[in-house]
This record gives C-alpha cells, structure tokens and sequence, in this order.
C-alpha cells in the first residue's frame, strides 16, 4: 500500500525540521503531497496554527478534529475531491480566508454562517445546487466566489452580508437576481455571466451606489431591457467614472476593462 501522504518518505529529522518550522511560523503548507487525510501532526500543532494550504491532494474528508486549530485565519483545501465540510467548521471562529475551489462539494454545512470573521469564501469549481440560508450571517464577509456550480438560485439572506464588495457567480444556472442584493451598498462588482438572467431587479442598479462592473454576457437580457431598468443611468456613470479614472492613471486597459458587460446582437446582412 501507498503512504497516505508525501511527508513520511521524509527522514525523521526532516519531519522534526518541518514540524519545528510550522510550529514557529504558524504557516503550514502541504500542497501537491498527494495527501488522503489531513496528517495527525498538523492538528496535534492546535493553536499555533494560523495558515493551512493542503491545495492540490487527495483529500476527500475532514476530520472533526481540524476543531483544534482554534487560532487558523487562512485555510485554503483547493484542487482536493472533498465531497462534504463537516459542521465543526462553524467552530473556526478565526477564519478569514475559506478556499474550498476545484472539490467535488454538493451541499454546505449551514453552521459555516457561524464563521463570523470571514472575509472571502471561494467556492468554484463544485457541484452545489444551493447555498444554506445561513450565510446571510456572514456580514464581514467581501468577496464570494461561487462560479462554476449547478446554483439555480442565490439565497436572499446573501443581502445581508453588508460587506460583500464582490459577487463571482458565472456559469450556473441562475434564472434571476434576488432582489435582496440591492441592501449591499459595498457592492462593487457582480458577475453573473453564463446564466439565465432574463431581467435584473432595479433595486440593484439603484441602491447599490458603490456598484461600478456588471458582467451578463452570455444571459438572455439584452441591452435594451437593461438600459431601460430604473437606476441603469447612474450605473453607467459609475463605470464610465471608474474607466476614466483608470485612463487617467495610466493604465493601459484591456478590451475587457471597456466591456458594458452585456452583449450586444448586430443584424446579420
């Protein structure tokens, strides 16, 4: 049989090196080890542990344990085949920094609105169909990463995560845009390409005044329902506002830095 992970092909003085240094640093990285589970040495480090990267194993659960790292801010399990998160997670009440992309994840816990601290939840790449209701609870929360699944909906509770700042939700399913996100006055990119929005609620367009890049290629809205929406006029000044001050700057903009993130149909002659 294989070992279950990279670190015991180590010698066991590099073992005590390696443990030595996460202990001090805090920082534990275990990417590209081909890991099965999550190393009995690593939670027996408990509360010295601030950093966590496992990125690119073979991970398919955690342990409950993983509750031991009391002190853990970032944890970032990308590129792994987790199939679930257990409910403990809830108890990781330093986390700021929550990478779960590239798993195989269908359903999340609803105690993960429990994490109070954190700052950016990343999600894609998964097979989610739904997100619990209780991540309206998350008002720290700034960036939410959750393209790439099988959502067919946004929860309404996601408008109260006041501190969202940034909605990533291209290539799902989702037929509208709740119109809960119009309380997110921090709101300043929503990106919904690769969808089935066919409209877009004006409390969008009108309260989320920090609002500057709209992305909805790829939907059935057309320009022409968008423009008509109330509130369309003061977001397009907001981003011509944010293009020219980027031009101002000297920044040499991309073609897709100038998109109005809506696609425009020409008449074929």
């Amino acid at each position: 049989m294989g070992n279950c992970c990279g670190s015991f092909r180590l010698s066991r003085k590099a073992k005590a090196q390696r443990l030595e240094g996460w202990a001090r640093t805090g920082i534990v990285s275990l990417r590209d080890e081909k890991l099965k589970e999550l190393p009995l040495s690593v939670v027996e480090l408990g509360s010295k542990v601030t950093t966590l990267d496992a990125t690119n194993n073979r991970l398919r659960n955690l342990p409950a344990s993983i509750v031991d790292l009391a002190s853990l801010q970032r944890l970032n399990l990308a590129k792994n085949v987790l199939v679930e998160i257990p409910s403990v997670i809830g108890q990781l009440a330093q986390i700021k920094v929550l990478v779960l992309d590239f798993n195989q994840l269908s359903i999340l816990p609803e105690s993960i609105g429990d994490l109070s601290r954190l700052e950016q939840l990343s999600l894609s790449f998964n097979n989610l169909s739904n997100l619990p209701d209780s991540l309206g609870k998350l008002t720290m929360l700034k960036q939410l990463h959750i393209a790439r699944n099988k959502l067919h909906a946004l929860p309404d509770s996601i408008g109260d995560c006041s501190g969202l700042e940034e909605i990533e939700a291209t290539d799902n399913y989702l037929d509208e845009v709740p119109e809960a996100l119009g309380k997110l006055k921090k709101l300043k990119t929503l990106g919904l390409d690769n969808n089935r929005v066919a409209n877009m609620p004006p409390a969008i367009l009108v309260n989320c005044v920090a609002l500057q890049t709209l992305s909805l290629h790829s939907n059935p809205i057309t320009p022409e329902i968008l423009e008509s929406i109330e509130g369309w006029s003061d977001f397009e000044k907001r981003r011509q506002t944010k293009t020219n001050k980027a031009i101002a700057g000297g920044a040499m903009l991309s073609q897709s830095a100038m998109d109005q993130g809506v696609d425009r149909r020409t008449n074929q002659s």
